[in-house]
């Protein structure tokens, strides 16, 4: 392996998507600690809607399986997820930002980040403090996929409530807004 393959520690993939089932997850690498995935920017940098239409999810946890304990900041824009569940951001301890731009995404369970709550017990072995700061969750559907997620549940933020500092919830069309368990912001 290359030294420059070791010291990677951001990657941005522009206008490509999962176009099939069976994909290899990235390598392990001991510095790769940011993801940006956009599928909807053209060379020149302009923003369009996608040309090619996500059909499949994109597996996150499982592309990121061997460098999930690492990753910092990711943000991904017009993509079809699966259903964000509590699986999909276990082991994921340092994450600071999360940002899912233009993405179809039909659910958010209210146990999302109970995992990353979890890591906070992370700091008594490892001295390092995992704190999810910023969320973007800005116009969670696709323009040729549908009206996205119709509800939403502010109990998926209790688990990160001591620590995330910013939520966008820009141009969403939520029906339903909810909370399932009391929990308040820390102060």
């Amino acid at each position: 392996m290359t030294a420059w393959a070791h010291r990677v520690s951001y990657i941005r993939i522009r206008g490509s998507v999962v176009v099939q089932d069976g994909f290899l997850p990235f390598p392990a690498r001991s510095r790769f600690s940011r993801l940006a995935i956009n599928n909807s920017t053209r060379r020149d940098g302009s923003v369009v809607v996608a040309e090619y239409i996500p059909t499949l999810a994109f597996p996150l946890d499982q592309f990121l399986i061997n460098n999930k304990h690492q990753m910092q900041d990711i943000e991904l824009n017009s993509l079809k997820l699966p259903p964000l569940t509590r699986q999909t951001f276990r082991g994921f301890h340092k994450l600071r930002s999360l940002a899912l731009l233009n993405c179809e995404i039909s659910v958010i369970e209210p146990d999302v980040f109970e995992e990353l709550e979890v890591g906070l017990n992370v700091q008594a072995v490892t001295g390092f403090t995992p704190q999810l700061q910023t969320l973007q969750l800005i116009s969670m559907r696709h323009p040729q996929l549908g009206p996205g997620m119709q509800e939403l549940d502010w109990s998926f933020l209790a688990p990160v409530s001591r620590t995330v500092k910013v939520i966008k919830l820009d141009d969403n069309r939520f029906r339903n807004i909810t909370r399932t368990s009391s929990f308040g912001f820390t102060g």
